[in-house]
């Protein structure tokens, strides 16, 4: 389920659904690939000194009607 939403989402602020991999001997559940983004996860990116937390919730934020 998770896969078809998230395929059929489009909003600058969610990232584009690639595909799946089917690990076997590594995990019990497919891993999700999305695009590559350059400053890492958004956890990666909040922990950087320059962060914008602010605007970041509020991009998040946004993209909520879409996801709903």
């Amino acid at each position: 389920r998770e896969v078809s939403i998230w395929s059929s989402l489009k909003h600058p602020n969610v990232l584009e659904f690639r595909g799946i991999i089917r690990d076997h001997d590594q995990s019990l559940f497919p891993l999700l690939v999305s695009e590559f983004m350059e400053d890492g996860t958004a956890n990666e990116y909040a922990k950087r000194a320059d962060a914008n937390i602010i605007h970041m919730v509020k991009d998040s934020s946004s993209s909520e009607g879409t996801m709903s």
